[in-house]
Parts: structure tokens; sequence; C-alpha cells
């Protein structure tokens, strides 16, 4: 059965893209078909994916391809229907190894029918709910077109649109900076989950009510399937180019505290992360410096660089550092995301 997992923040600048698109990359080179989901309107994942050649295929035209973006999945919905268009096409990224549905700036015009459709459901009406899980219906098409692994990179919003993405994946996870307003975030991403939760079985059960149990349409899953699942998180270390101490005080003050709040998260939890809250310190991800830059450059995962992608010197053993400290944290989440075994 095919996994999916959310790479998820309501805060931005905490490496989301970049770690989203290495563990695709680290999934694929396992032997699993993995898909990238674009649903950032800023379009980051697809400008690391896609080479530049690719790029300007795709966007520098007068028409978008709507068929080769995640905009084009909305069309019916759009046009009043209730599920995805499925003819679309996904680009390859090959030095990721995996398939992207390349992101859209459109996306900002189909928050609002997404948000609309969550006030339908609260009402009682069927299309409401199936369209506000749309994202089970793409992970569906893209199970039928033999992919194992789907990984949505969405942005740093608590709006409708990623509020129906973490209802039809089967996990999200939470990289977080270590700094006052990822403890914020952490608040806040706990009262919005609470809310999605209570307004979701709310309108479940007026719907199945309406419609008398029976005429309730298949896609529209119970309260104890359909709820957002929480993967785990990551958290950033500080770069210590300060004196006097002060600034690593913090540091190391603001990460116990981030610790202690994303234990509030638990109980959102995949099965792991309820059992043992350990599970979900998927790992601290140290400063990369300028690699992240050459891996956009190169348009190529962090594992994958090398000289002729501009990596000189001590940069070649940082880079393995990196991705020993990346590949420990990519294996953690494998095994929340329902592995039966580390890959």
């Amino acid at each position: 059965m095919t996994a999916t997992v959310a790479f998820f923040n309501n805060k931005g600048g905490v490496g989301k893209t970049t770690l989203a698109c290495n563990y695709a990359s680290f999934v694929a080179n396992k032997g699993k078909r993995v898909a990238i989901v674009d649903c950032d309107p800023q379009g980051n994942a697809s400008q690391l994916l896609l080479s530049d050649e690719q790029w300007l295929r795709l966007y520098d035209a007068e028409s978008v391809d709507n068929t080769r973006t995640i905009y084009g999945i909305f069309r019916n919905i759009l046009q009043g229907d209730s599920e995805i268009q499925e003819n679309i096409s996904l680009t390859s990224s090959e030095r990721f190894n995996v398939d992207l549905l390349a992101g859209d700036s459109r996306l900002a015009l189909v928050e609002d029918e997404i948000s609309s459709s969550w006030g339908d459901f609260a009402g009682g009406k069927q299309f409401g709910g199936r369209r506000t899980l749309w994202a089970r219906g793409l992970a569906r098409y893209l199970e039928r077109q033999g992919y194992d692994y789907i990984v949505f990179d969405v942005s740093p919003s608590l709006g409708a649109l990623n509020r129906s993405i973490l209802l039809g994946v089967d996990a999200f996870v939470t990289p977080l900076g270590t700094d006052l307003f990822s403890l914020h975030s952490i608040r806040n991403i706990c009262d919005w989950l609470n809310t999605i939760n209570e307004g979701y079985a709310d309108a479940y059960d007026l719907t199945k009510k309406k419609v008398k149990g029976d005429d309730l349409h298949s896609d529209i899953l119970s309260p104890g399937v359909v709820a957002p699942r929480w993967g785990g998180f990551t958290t950033q270390q500080y770069l210590k180019t300060s004196s006097g101490g002060k600034p690593i005080e913090a540091y190391e003050r603001f990460k116990i505290r981030i610790v202690e709040a994303a234990k509030s998260l638990k109980s959102h939890g995949v099965d792991n992360i309820r059992h043992d809250f350990s599970c979900a310190q998927l790992g601290d991800i140290p400063n990369m410096f300028s690699m992240p830059n050459l891996a956009h450059e190169a348009h190529a995962p962090i594992f994958s660089l090398k000289s002729s992608d501009g990596l000189t010197g001590a940069q070649f053993t940082q880079r393995d550092k990196y991705v020993s400290v990346l590949s420990e944290t990519f294996n953690k989440l494998w095994v929340n995301v329902g592995a039966s075994e580390e890959v």
C-alpha cells in the first residue's frame, strides 16, 4: 500500500523543502518508486528538483500545461465536480530519482474553493467532504500508477489547503527551528489539529445523518480513519558564531522548551509516537552552510553532490557528515510512517 507523508510547519525558513526532497530521494534510492507533490504556491520543491531546462519548458510559456502541475488536478472541482482530474503527468527529476507533480502559483485560487468545501461539509453536504479529501483521491490515483511513496511539500500556513492535505496523508512531519517562533508554531499546530478533528467529526456525523447512513459516499471515511497524524519533528542546530555564550544558552534553552512543547502533539502521533514519545524526535539537523545552495544549483540531493557540482576540499567531509545525520533521521521517519523495517 502506498505511504504518504507531508512536510509541514506554519513557520518558514526551517529547511522544510530541503528535508522533504532529500527524504524522497533517500527512499527512492532504496528501491521505492516515489512521487513528490509540490503544494506550495512558491514552488520551492519544483525549483530544486527540476533542471533549468525542465523549469523553462514547464513554466516559460503563455499558458502553463495544466496536466503537468498540481493546479490541474483541481480543474474538475473548480468546475463544480467532487473528484480530482486524473489526466495529469509527472516530471522526472533525474538526480533525485523521483517524479514530481510540479507546483503552481495558481494554488492560491484553489484555497478559497477548498475552504468553501469545508464549510459545505460542515453543513452536511457530501460533495464538500469529497472535495475536502482530494489528497486521498490523488494518493489512490498515484498508487494505481505504481508509486510506493508520496511526499507532499506544503506551504507554511494553517489554511484550508493544508488542512485538506493533512486529512489526506498517513502522517506529517514538522521541521522546527530552535527559537521562540518555532515554540509558538507548535502550540498553533496543536490547537489547529484539535479544531480540525472536532470539525471533521461533527461534519461526518451530520452528513451521515442527512443521507441516512447507507447512502454515504465511500470517499467520506469515518473520523477514526481520517485524522491528521504526526510523524515527528526535526530541530535545527544553532550556528555557534557569537561570543559570550548568550546565543548558545538561548539555543539550548529553546531546544528544551521545544521538546517539551512537542509532547502536546503526542496524542496526534502515529502509533510509534503514541507508545513512545522519543520516536517523535527524528533528528537534530546541523547547519549545512553552503551545501543547500550547491544542491539547489545542481538540482541534486545532498548525498550525491560531487566535484562537478562545485564541491571542493573539506566540503566532501562536510557532505558525508550531513548525509550521516540525514540518513539516521530519515530511517526514523521511515519507521514512523509505516515501514516494517528500516530501509
